[in-house]
């Protein structure tokens, strides 16, 4: 869908404004009071008064026509003289005697509209023929929605030739097949003739008749149908034109103007009297209900249009509310032709009409309002259209006199909502493009952004997986290489079978001066002494950090015996200097152990181990020296170890038990007392 504000939020500031809602409130006003007008009172055609003058005009202007005068057509509407029967029961023989001739008076409107009427209406008109010719005309009602249309033409001895047309009669029924009523008029030389006309009908009476030679009357509808086929052809090309844009879209609103178009077109078919000429001829119901039925349906079709076009489900739910409302008392009303009275159900559409249209041009107003910008050509369409559908339904109740300038509005308003639509679905599509346009470079943007942020992400990523595998293997408070390193480093060399040797150092004393001086001060410790040995080793030596206060110095080359004594002694030298820390002057030392790499060793932890027990040695033999690692060490150790165990489990199993010796003096050859000594029965 388009993007755009959210206007359902100032939607009721719009339509509370107080000279929109003045101006919406006098309009309703107006339409219920000429509702009532048209419901309850009498139909202004019939109750009118007119004064003697008038009267005179009209009589004048009422003149009889003369078919001699080389005119070709003649506009009969200031011709016909009516006569109004209220009771329906009036015969030809009646209406044409001389009781009833000066009852017959002219229209006061041009066409003659007598609204929705349930009388009879006759009408009068007197032909004359002064020439030595037969007249030959063709008089036609261009209204093909009148329902009972009789014609009465005088014949032989003072009798009638009744010819009939409109909605109730069959097509077949016609004297000529023309999609409006139509009749052959034939005036004989040197005479007189009055022609009478009774019309009969529940729909809105309007009467237009023209009489017109054939040849100019052909004409004249050829042309008036090739007017119509071009509007047609306009409405068919916007229906195919809306399904390819719904093929291609997929977008419900094009769909919804398709049937909509589609629905006025038949709509027009009907009006026009195509649909009784060609479509159901025999159906006179059809032809009766179908144009002010499909009238209804296509405006619940284009109300669902526009609701979609202005997206007003989404953004305000209670005036879609509205619009459904209107949608089902249209459906109702098209469905009720049959049931309730025509002129009833006609009055009632109307209001519902108005106030649909009102409805849909303030919503799309309040759209364009709000930033929509389709919304111009919506209105712009819309309001083409709609103001044709009210000036048809306006008709009906009066507001509307000039029958020309209705059929003319109407039919150019269609054509104007058709193009100002293609427009308006145009520049719809114009937006989406463009709004395409944007979310794709602004989601090229956020792609790019996202591809930064991942890159910047990976690096940081990488940086730390750097970071964490260097603290895995390094020292914190040093800096050295820690445990982890020395381990991994080591099975390296044991698998490609190099000659090492490992220097395990001690720091004598370190505990005393890490109890008692804080272990910050043993930190700092810990850290000049680490950066004393690192300063004096060769190149080919790494010091790490055992843990605790031991240090490893891995030699990676072979190094003789006397190198790696001389180191340990330099190592010593530079460890019983004295360290100055927090004003304190401090002295240590360190136990070393040597153990060179051989082949018996498999794993780190045991060249470590014995260079463990070495450093030990050395700390045994008094500390601040050095010890090299020989088999009798580990042999010792372990002696040590299982005699120590032994010991244990023979405490357990009470393996000791005591012997006294006795003490013999030797001067008095007497036992003096008892040695006590334990005895192991191993």
């Amino acid at each position: 869908m388009i993007s755009r504000l959210h206007w359902s939020k100032r939607l009721p500031t719009f339509i509370h404004h107080k000279h929109i809602r003045a101006i919406a409130q006098f309009i309703i006003i107006i339409f219920v009071i000429v509702l009532t007008i048209e419901i309850f009172l009498p139909n202004p055609v019939q109750s009118s008064a007119k004064t003697g003058q008038e009267l005179k005009e009209l009589s004048e202007t009422s003149k009889v026509i003369n078919l001699s005068d080389g005119t070709k057509s003649y506009n009969l509407s200031n011709h016909l003289e009516f006569l109004e029967d209220k009771s329906n029961n009036l015969t030809i023989e009646q209406v044409s005697s001389s009781e009833f001739s000066q009852q017959f008076k002219p229209s006061d409107r041009d066409p003659p509209n007598f609204g929705y009427t349930s009388s009879t209406h006759w009408a009068r008109l007197q032909l004359s023929n002064p020439s030595n010719v037969t007249f030959s005309g063709i008089l036609s009602i261009d209204r093909p929605h009148i329902e009972d249309i009789r014609l009465y033409a005088p014949a032989i001895a003072e009798t009638w030739t009744v010819k009939k047309s409109g909605l109730l009669y069959p097509f077949s029924v016609r004297e000529i097949s023309d999609r409006l009523p139509a009749f052959n008029i034939q005036v004989s030389p040197y005479s007189n003739q009055n022609i009478y006309l009774r019309f009969q009908t529940s729909t809105l009476l309007v009467i237009k008749a023209d009489l017109r030679n054939p040849t100019d009357f052909w004409q004249y509808r050829t042309a008036q149908n090739i007017w119509l086929g071009v509007i047609y052809g306009i409405l068919t090309f916007a229906i195919f034109y809306n399904l390819f844009l719904f093929t291609v879209l997929r977008e419900k609103v094009y769909i919804f103007y398709s049937l909509f178009t589609l629905q006025v077109l038949v709509g027009f078919i009907g009006y026009d009297g195509f649909g009784k000429q060609y479509l159901w001829q025999e159906w006179s119901w059809l032809s009766k209900y179908f144009v002010p039925a499909m009238l209804y349906f296509s405006l619940i079709t284009f109300l669902e249009a526009a609701s979609l076009f202005l997206d007003v489900k989404k953004y305000n739910r209670k005036w879609h509310f509205v619009l459904q409302i209107h949608q089902v008392l249209l459906l109702i009303l098209g469905c009720c032709f049959s049931i309730l009275p025509f002129r009833f159900v006609v009055s009632i559409g109307v209001f519902v009409c108005i106030s649909a249209n009102l409805l849909a041009f303030t919503l799309g107003i309040a759209s364009l309002l709000n930033g929509y910008k389709p919304a111009r050509y919506y209105l712009l369409s819309s309001s083409c259209f709609l103001l044709g559908i009210a000036a048809y339904l306006a008709s009906s109740i009066h507001l509307i006199s000039h029958y020309e300038w209705l059929k003319d509005s109407f039919r150019l308003g269609v054509v104007l909502f058709v193009i100002f639509l293609s427009l308006a679905l145009a520049d719809r599509i114009n937006i989406l493009k463009s709004e395409k346009l944007s979310e794709q470079k602004f989601a090229l943007r956020e792609k790019e952004a996202l591809n930064q942020n991942l890159q910047r992400s990976q690096e940081q990523l990488l940086e730390r997986e750097k970071q964490l595998e260097y603290d895995l293997l390094h020292d914190a408070l040093t800096g050295l290489a820690n445990r982890t390193w020395l381990t991994h480093r080591l099975q390296d060399l044991m698998q490609q079978r190099q000659k090492f040797a490992i220097l395990f150092i001690d720091l004598d004393r370190f505990k005393i001066i890490n109890d008692s001086l804080g272990h910050l001060v043993g930190d700092e410790l810990l850290r000049q002494a680490a950066r004393r040995m690192q300063s004096i080793l060769p190149n080919l030596g790494t010091l790490t950090r055992f843990g605790g206060d031991e240090f490893v110095i891995l030699m990676e080359e072979y190094v003789d015996l006397d190198s790696l004594t001389n180191l340990a002694d330099l190592l010593q030298m530079q460890l019983q200097l004295p360290f100055n820390l927090n004003n304190y002057e401090l002295f240590i030392s360190a136990s070393l152990g040597i153990n060179l790499a051989t082949e018996e060793y498999t794993q780190p932890d045991e060249i470590l181990r014995d260079a463990d027990l070495a450093m030990y040695q050395a700390k045994h033999r008094g500390r601040g020296r050095y010890a090299l690692f020989t088999q009798s060490d580990r042999i010792a150790a372990m002696s040590r170890l299982n005699l120590e165990g032994e010991l244990r489990r023979a405490l357990e199993n009470h393996e000791f038990y005591l012997m006294y010796q006795p003490i013999v003096s030797l001067q008095t050859q007497q036992v003096c007392g008892f040695e006590a000594l334990v005895r192991w029965k191993n």
